[in-house]
């Protein structure tokens, strides 16, 4: 009987220390994402100050929808952060035929021109982070670097 129940001690103890242990962590999600084009751009450098371009009247830009996935990776080493990626495909093109003379980038577009346009937005984020708690109340610091690298081409 002393056997049976230092055995069942043993497991019993060894199960409630498995069931509290922090295990490997993985997800990956995604959505997508309309934004509104609405505002206006222009050029500047240190001779020519270039025109307001409306985006949507000057350009023809219409609401567009845009992916975006992430992946996250959270793990039990509590010295190392966990980390979590997201993707943002932000680019789109427009042409229209313009309306009034405009400056951009030191170049005149006449009136009646067909002009078409490209931007990229797009992103990756990289997020570390540490949780501080994760109960029934969630709290992670961290801090996110963002490498971009946008353009505006018209």
């Amino acid at each position: 009987m002393n056997k049976l129940f230092t055995v069942l001690s043993i497991v019993s103890i060894v199960a409630v220390q498995i069931t509290h242990a922090d295990v490997v962590g993985f997800e990956v999600g995604a959505y997508q994402w309309t934004p509104d084009y609405k505002g206006t751009l222009s050029s500047d450098n240190t001779s020519i100050i270039g025109t307001s371009i409306d985006i949507q009247d000057d350009l023809g830009f219409s609401d567009d929808s845009h992916n975006i996935i992430w992946v996250a990776l959270e793990h039990p080493v509590p010295f190392l952060p966990n980390i979590k990626i997201v993707s943002s495909d932000l680019a789109a093109s427009a042409s229209a035929t313009l309306n009034r003379d405009i400056i951009f980038d030191g170049q005149t577009y006449s009136a009646s021109d067909d002009t078409a346009t490209n931007f990229d937005l797009s992103n990756t984020e990289f997020t570390f982070y540490y949780e501080i708690l994760d109960n029934w109340i969630n709290i992670d610091l961290g801090v996110t670097l963002r490498k971009y690298d946008g353009q505006v081409q018209l």
